[in-house]
């Protein structure tokens, strides 16, 4: 099955607009088809049941709210759909998601396998998660482990700490944990991480990673240090160090490591960005550092180029050649996005030094239903007869919606806008929110399975700005989430991180 590659466009998910019974859409179904060198066929389909009228959810939702989800897998040889898995998700009176419950078909019937609880906050923070596994014998469910998080006044998450179940003891043990600090301004200034000790019933130290901003909230420094059991003691490991220009844009970033013989640091890695006068990253350039010459040699450049609203165009990938010292074209992404700025196209291809030209590889195509939802995503191969046609294991996806109405008053027409930028992003990602409205917005970001990344709150606000230091965060998709507490008006986009 072909890689599929990430999405790199921000897209913003929809909010309601008026005070009126609102109309939103919800994905109710999804398909998932296979070319075999002839036609497309389906490998397999999901359907989605909602028991409440204003719960819903799609492809950008933090989760998809649904209560029942059954997925179905195609028999070519029989040409019918057979019963393959279920979740079945569970909420409190408001609509907060306390339960999951995941099912195989087996011999003719549903059994138990996974599951999961949750305890939430009034605001919906998940403050613990329970995971089960079915016990079929005695027809219950079994503790497996637990995930519990705190949080401060500002509702920046203070930790995140698990604890497996112990069946000769019947009770949680502790795992490991780690605790975050925070400064005045809600950045996030050190992450420690600890591992349980049974023998010493203590928490022991591994490592942590610490950050440093300048006055405008700008990442300056940021270090991690490994625990030494020998001399209880923390030792140096790595660090970067952080440049800006005028406009607090990102210019330059050095990866250091630590010699613990010579205690001194070394170089690694140099990062240099060119920024057009929005802060989009025009110029990428990675070098690494030859001891042997004692300077900067080059690696790699990405060059990147925009349209008027900031969406990438093109992103091409060059390559340092030693023999003709110079950088020589690699690989290249190439996007198109319609009039709300959704993502129509992109296109891969790769240098043929021969021709001096691009060559084709491969396409993916994006069509949205008029609530910006995906409704479908093909994936093509060039032929080098010219066009564009389909081979075997080339993919096609399709989703299938719903409008369901939120009811009077859930959320009432209000101008906030939300910015991020580079996209995408590497280092670091700066943020801007912009409300016609002052008031307070709990921040959050998620990965691709809705778990929570990072947390903090914003007080009484019209504008805000901020950077954030992606170092913690792996390569991926994320969607960052601004609720505020006018009219509980809610905003996101997702975006990608590529290290």
């Amino acid at each position: 099955m072909k890689k599929k590659t990430l999405l790199i466009s921000a897209m913003l998910c929809l909010c309601l607009q008026n005070s009126m019974a609102q109309k939103q859409s919800r994905l109710i179904a999804q398909s998932i088809y296979i070319y075999n060198g002839s036609k497309f066929y389906l490998i397999d389909t999901s359907q989605y049941t909602y028991f409440s009228p204003i719960r819903g959810g799609d492809l950008n939702s933090r989760y998809i709210a649904y209560d029942d989800v059954v997925t179905y897998s195609y028999d070519t040889t029989s040409s019918s759909l057979s019963k393959q898995k279920r979740t079945l998700q569970y909420f409190d009176l408001i609509n907060h998601k306390n339960a999951a419950y995941n099912y195989n078909w087996v011999l003719g019937g549903w059994l138990e396998s996974t599951g999961s609880t949750f305890s939430t906050s009034s605001d919906d923070t998940v403050l613990a998660k329970t995971d089960l596994n079915w016990n079929a014998p005695s027809s219950s469910w079994d503790n497996v482990n637990k995930a519990s998080y705190t949080y401060d006044a500002a509702r920046n998450k203070t930790s995140f700490a698990t604890t497996i179940w112990d069946n000769a003891s019947s009770s949680w043990k502790n795992s490991e944990r780690f605790v975050y600090t925070y400064d005045a301004a809600n950045n996030l200034v050190k992450t420690l991480y600890q591992t349980w000790d049974s023998g010493t019933t203590a928490w022991v130290n591994n490592f942590q990673d610490s950050f440093a901003y300048s006055s405008t909230n700008k990442v300056m420094y940021s270090g991690n240090q490994i625990w030494d059991n020998t001399t209880t003691s923390w030792k140096k490991n790595k660090r970067s160090t952080y440049s800006y220009d005028a406009a607090d844009f990102l210019i330059d970033q050095v990866e250091a490591g630590w010699d613990n013989t010579l205690s001194t640091w070394y170089n690694v890695q140099h990062y240099t960005f060119l920024n057009d006068s929005k802060g989009n990253v025009l110029v990428f350039l990675v070098q690494s550092w030859n001891k042997t010459t004692a300077a900067w040699d080059n690696f790699r450049k990405r060059i990147y180029t925009y349209d008027s609203k900031s969406n990438v165009l093109t992103n091409i990938w060059q390559n340092w050649d030693n023999a003709s010292s110079n950088f020589v074209n690699g690989e290249q992404l190439s996007y198109s996005y319609d009039a709300s700025g959704n993502e129509l196209s992109e296109f891969s291809s790769i240098w043929n030094s021969s021709d001096g030209k691009w060559d084709n590889l491969h396409k993916v195509s994006y069509t949205y239903n008029s609530y910006n939802q995906a409704t479908q995503t093909l994936y093509e191969t060039w032929n080098k007869a010219g066009y564009w046609n389909n081979i075997a294991e080339d993919q096609n996806f399709k989703y299938y919606y719903q409008e369901y109405s939120l009811g009077i008053g859930e959320q009432s027409k209000t101008n906030t806008t939300l910015q991020l930028f580079p996209i995408p992003a590497n280092s670091f990602m700066n943020i801007q929110l912009q409300s016609d409205n002052v008031q307070n917005f709990t921040a959050r970001i998620y990965d691709q399975m809705g778990r929570l990344q990072r947390q903090w709150r914003i007080e009484n606000t019209k504008l805000y700005k901020q950077t954030i230091d992606l170092a913690p965060f792996a390569s991926g998709t994320y969607c960052i989430e601004f609720k505020g507490n006018y009219n509980t008006e809610t905003i996101k986009k997702s975006f990608s991180v590529i290290h």
